[in-house]
């Protein structure tokens, strides 16, 4: 479906309103440290289909401006009244009302297309601070990685895992399989860590593997070396190598699975 919205011209507009109107684009002091990555946490309360927030959030006009840019870009008409929800309670956050226009638009440009939805974690929204400006990021969880597969209509089952020293780990090309035994009673860290891997079973029955050693996953890390999603190593290798997997898949209904970390090709 053609979308007929004028963006770059939105854009110029938008940025000429919020300097009329005195829109906050940019911190109001440059903090004393660096910020690289912040998460804005989902309300306590969580919902599947229907947003039920207790206090609703101020619209401003900005936020209502956007809202209208990006509602044409939902496919999905059943969740677009909940989406514009979300999106509107998320434009209103203190978090992000500071980051620019610019990034605001592009990110829920994005969400909308894919219908994320970041209240249920399917994606992360991240102000960074660069150049004395806040702009908006996001970043694909685990969760989300796997529900847009299985939204694709393509991949019926996902399996992911990490090898460690000590498990017994062996590999066939073709056809393609993996048979992994981990020893529990070794270490299973960061530093023990070998490969991780991913398993899909497409809708016909055929399977791809996907297997990612230490070093690519040290490399990916070190594109955001200060993100606390690293925290959880084990977990975000298992991101990382689903994230490679799935941008094998073939494009369907414009399904993107690449993030504000374009680190797929690595």
């Amino acid at each position: 479906m053609e979308n007929k919205v004028n963006i770059n011209g939105i854009k110029e507009q938008l940025s000429q309103k919020a300097n009329q109107e005195n829109i906050r684009l940019e911190p109001l002091e440059q903090p004393t440290k660096q910020v690289s990555e912040q998460v804005i946490e989902p309300p306590v309360k969580k919902v599947e289909q229907k947003f039920t927030s207790t206090k609703e959030p101020k619209k401003t006009s900005e936020s209502m401006d956007i809202i209208k840019i990006i509602a044409p870009f939902i496919k999905d008409e059943q969740r677009k009244d909940y989406l514009l929800s979300v999106y509107n309670y998320y434009l209103n956050s203190e978090q992000i009302a500071i980051c620019t226009t610019n990034s605001k638009i592009d990110t829920f440009i994005h969400l909308a297309t894919q219908g994320l939805d970041p209240l249920m974690e399917e994606v992360y929204l991240t102000p960074t601070y660069k150049n004395n400006l806040y702009i908006l990021n996001y970043y694909y969880s685990y969760k989300g990685l796997k529900n847009q597969a299985f939204r694709t209509g393509l991949v019926k089952q996902i399996e992911t895992n990490c090898v460690f020293q000590g498990d017994t780990f062996s590999v066939s090309i073709c056809p393609p399989s993996i048979q992994h035994t981990p020893n529990f009673l070794s270490k299973r860290d960061e530093l023990s860590l070998i490969c991780a891997y991913s398993i899909m079973t497409y809708v016909d029955d055929t399977i791809s593997i996907e297997i990612m050693s230490k070093n690519e996953i040290e490399k990916l890390r070190q594109m955001n070396p200060n993100s606390k999603a690293w925290l959880n190593y084990s977990t975000m290798a298992q991101v990382k190598v689903l994230k490679r997997h799935l941008s094998k898949l073939p494009k369907v209904q414009s399904y993107d699975f690449t993030d504000t970390e374009a680190d797929v090709t690595i």
